[in-house]
C-alpha cells in the first residue's frame, strides 16, 4: 500500500519528462526564427481547404478524365496567380481506359416508384467504368455474393444486391450467371458502421476478358444497402428496378 503514494508522482514526472523531450524533438532549427515565422504567416489553412473544396466538385477517374482535367487546369491557374514561373500543363499518354459518366439513374419502378441513387446527387453512386445501360430488372439480393449464395438462385437478366467484393460479384454474377448489373453497398461487417451514410468511391472492370464483358454497378451507403435487403427479405412481391 505505502507504493501507492509514490507511484503516481514518479510516472507523473517520468510522463512529464518524456513530453518535454518530444517537445524539444519536435522543433527543428533548419531555418532560423525569423525565416520560420515568414513562412508560418504565408501558410493558410483556409486556403488549402478551398483548394480541396474545389477538387471535391469533380469526379477524378484516372485515364484522363474530364474531372481530372479541370483540377489539373485549376492547378496550373493558381500556380501562375501565385508568381511561379515557367508553368506547363504537361499532358502524356495514359494506360488506362478513360471514362466519363454523363448521367446514371437508378429507381425502384415496382411496387412504389422510389429514388435509390442517382449521378445529380453524387457521382460516387455510380461505379467507374460502368458501361450505358437502360434496363428493368427484377432485383436479387446475394448478400456476400459468394458462389454458395448463388446456389440455387436465378439472377439471369436480374439486377443483383450485394455487400461482397464487387469485382469478384461482378464477374460471378454477370460473367457465369448472366446477371444484369450490380447494386452494391459496404460490408455490414467491414468496419462501415461508424459511417451509415457514407458513399465509398467503387469501380468495375475497365476492360472484359476471357468473354466477359462488365456491365455496370451503383454504390449505396450501407444505410441504404441494408434497408434495401430487410425490404426484398419482408416482401414475397417482387421488386423491379430501373437502371
Amino acid at each position: 500500500m505505502r507504493g501507492r503514494r509514490w507511484f503516481p508522482p514518479l510516472m507523473a514526472a517520468i510522463l512529464g519528462l518524456v513530453v518535454a523531450h518530444a517537445a524539444v524533438g519536435q522543433e527543428l532549427p533548419v531555418l532560423d526564427p525569423l525565416h520560420v515565422r515568414l513562412i508560418t504567416q504565408e501558410v493558410s489553412g483556409d486556403a488549402a481547404y478551398e483548394h480541396i473544396r474545389h477538387d471535391s466538385h469533380f469526379h477524378r477517374p484516372r485515364g484522363g478524365s474530364d474531372g481530372l482535367w479541370k483540377v489539373a487546369e485549376y492547378y496550373e491557374q493558381k500556380a501562375r496567380e501565385y508568381g511561379l514561373a515557367d508553368v506547363q500543363l504537361i499532358k502524356q499518354a495514359a494506360n488506362s481506359r478513360p471514362w466519363n459518366a454523363r448521367f446514371a439513374d437508378l429507381w425502384i419502378v415496382e411496387p412504389e416508384p422510389q429514388r435509390l441513387a442517382s449521378t445529380l446527387q453524387s457521382a460516387l453512386h455510380l461505379a467507374d467504368y460502368s458501361r450505358s445501360t437502360d434496363v428493368t430488372a427484377e432485383l436479387v439480393d446475394v448478400g456476400a455474393g459468394t458462389p454458395a449464395d448463388f446456389e440455387d438462385v436465378d439472377v439471369a437478366g436480374k439486377v443483383v444486391l450485394t455487400y461482397g467484393s464487387l469485382f469478384s460479384v461482378m464477374r460471378r454474377a454477370v460473367g457465369e450467371h448472366g446477371a444484369a448489373g450490380v447494386i452494391w453497398f459496404p460490408s455490414p461487417f467491414g468496419g462501415q458502421s461508424a459511417y451509415p451514410d457514407q458513399l465509398r468511391w467503387s469501380r468495375i472492370p475497365s476492360d472484359g476478358a476471357d468473354g466477359f464483358e462488365p456491365t455496370f454497378a451503383f454504390g449505396l451507403s450501407l444505410r441504404q444497402g441494408l434497408e434495401l435487403r430487410d425490404r426484398l427479405a419482408g416482401t414475397a412481391e417482387p421488386v423491379r428496378v430501373r437502371a
